[in-house]
């Protein structure tokens, strides 16, 4: 069944026929060879703004003491990625969802993230994370020291 169902989801890009996977699947070798793969492909429905099949998958393996949006394999979570890729919408649901603390491979948040490629689209985005992180990355940079940077490089390109 496994096999089968994670073969005609990643064929027809669609996380239905994966949702529906019994607790024995899940924990199959199949499936963990396909997780990357299938994280990726829900990051990707996720920031387009479909969630429903994303949400299905992801109450599965919370069961299973797995988040499907916060990263194993890959080096940050579906946040990281929303921030600089979905809508404000999107990303304003995510919110909800996902860890607004989750570090990626440099340390930084996804604020962190989003203030070191501000533009005038990501700006607005700023204002769903006001509240959301007083963080550090590695660097002891908090989302105070990626502001000023961001700023500072503003009025270099002027």
């Amino acid at each position: 069944m496994a096999s089968s169902a994670i073969k005609e989801a990643l064929a027809k890009r669609t996380l239905a026929p994966v949702a529906g996977l019994s607790k024995e699947d899940l924990n199959s070798e199949e499936f963990a060879a396909a997780y990357t793969e299938l994280q990726q492909l829900a990051w990707a429905k996720a920031c387009k703004g479909e969630v429903e099949e994303t949400l299905a998958l992801r109450s599965l393996l919370l069961a299973e003491g797995r988040d499907l949006f916060h990263y194993e394999t890959v080096q940050q979570s579906v946040l990281h990625e929303a921030v600089l890729t979905a809508s404000c919408e999107v990303v304003a649901q995510l919110l909800a969802l996902a860890d607004v603390n989750a570090r990626n491979s440099a340390g930084q948040t996804p604020l962190m993230v989003l203030l070191s490629h501000a533009s005038t689209e990501l700006q607005a985005k700023v204002q769903l994370f006001i509240s959301a992180s007083l963080a550090c990355d590695f660097r002891l940079r908090t989302t105070s020291h990626y502001i000023l940077l961001s700023s500072l490089s503003a009025v270099m390109d002027m």
